[in-house]
């Protein structure tokens, strides 16, 4: 499952915190099956502080719990992170002819001013052909990786895909509050 890894500096500088494994009296403890560990809370005042506030979707089954400033889907709590479920960043369809001979997208998670930082364990993937993804801080390149197909009409896209139309890299940087993603496809449609 496609995840996005946070890191929160409240749990890591405060090892009083991270060991707790109760939510704060009065609160609900968990949202379905998801332990909701204190200091992040479901409800009002449930939490230390609005970015751990945690919105709990109670219309699905099993109910869901939700970052509530990220509004990404929370699937693992642990003492030193938090994993968001993210199941793509960017994507562009090869039926759409690019403008010119080229094609870009890009996105930015940007955490400034929040206790979160992204993990050095999250994974870039690029999946197709003749497609790049850079990850810059916004104003200098970081990393990305290439894809390209020996057969357009075959690519990888599975496991760790590391084959044809497919590359993946480890965050090059760690703990880092601000990565842009740049998209870039190069030729024509495929």
């Amino acid at each position: 499952m496609p995840s996005l890894q946070l890191i929160c500096v409240v749990l890591l500088l405060s090892p009083s915190l991270s060991g707790a494994l109760n939510a704060k009296p009065g609160c609900p403890d968990r949202c379905g099956d998801l332990l909701i560990p204190y200091p992040f809370g479901v409800g009002p005042n449930c939490s230390i502080n609005p970015y751990l506030n945690i919105n709990c979707d109670t219309s699905t089954y099993p109910p869901k719990a939700y970052l509530s400033i990220m509004k990404k889907e929370v699937i693992e709590f642990n003492q030193t992170y938090i994993r968001l479920k993210n199941p793509y960043m960017i994507s562009a369809c090869y039926g759409l002819p690019p403008p010119g001979n080229q094609y870009s997208d890009s996105m930015s998670v940007n955490l400034s001013g929040t206790p979160y930082m992204l993990s050095y364990d999250n994974v870039l993937t690029a999946i197709g052909c003749d497609d790049m993804v850079l990850q810059s801080n916004g104003s200098s390149v970081l990393g990305g990786c290439s894809a390209f197909c020996a057969d357009k009409n075959v690519t990888g896209g599975i496991g760790n895909c590391p084959f044809n139309g497919c590359c993946n890299q480890i965050s090059p940087v760690k703990y880092v509050i601000l990565l842009k993603f740049d998209f870039i496809r190069y030729g024509k449609s495929h």
